[in-house]
């Protein structure tokens, strides 16, 4: 894209910036990048929620408060 390409721009302003114009656009490169992060991330966030699962079936993590917070250090990760 060249410097002065009008193609997905848009203007706007924001109260940090008086008086300032702000020009933002939408990089598809930045754009596909970001989805496959996205995707390993979920990917792995599924691989370990389903180590959890099956701790839970092999009845190795039994008590409900455990099982929350192992669910919840595999999320909040």
């Amino acid at each position: 894209m060249d410097l002065f390409d009008e193609v997905d721009l848009y203007e706007c302003t924001h109260e940090d910036f008086p008086g300032g114009r702000l020009v933002v656009c939408r990089n598809p490169a930045l754009a596909a990048q970001r989805a496959a992060k996205r995707r390993e991330l979920l990917e792995a966030t599924c691989t370990q929620l389903e180590q959890v699962r099956q701790m839970v079936a092999n009845a190795r993590l039994e008590d409900c408060d455990k099982i929350g917070v192992r669910v919840g250090r595999v999320i909040n990760k």
